[in-house]
């Protein structure tokens, strides 16, 4: 994968799908990458990608800090 400093890095894919409350499952074909974010102190435990926001419509009112993503 390519990292947010654009340097290449081997990490594990796994098959699966991306699923969260109240949204409706998505398949990812090529797979999930493994990465390690334990310790990361922001409590985030998962990113999603370019590979899947590319194709989804991200809308963000920041009067209510609210966001919707759309697949």
């Amino acid at each position: 994968m390519s990292s947010a400093t654009y340097q290449s890095v081997i990490v594990p894919v796994f098959a699966g799908k991306l699923t969260t409350p109240n949204f409706t499952n998505i398949n990812v074909p090529n797979g999930l990458m493994g990465v390690n974010l334990a310790g990361n102190g922001l409590g985030i435990i998962a990113l999603i990608g370019r590979d899947l926001l590319g194709s989804a419509v991200l809308t963000y009112h920041g009067m209510d800090g609210l966001f919707s993503i759309s697949i």
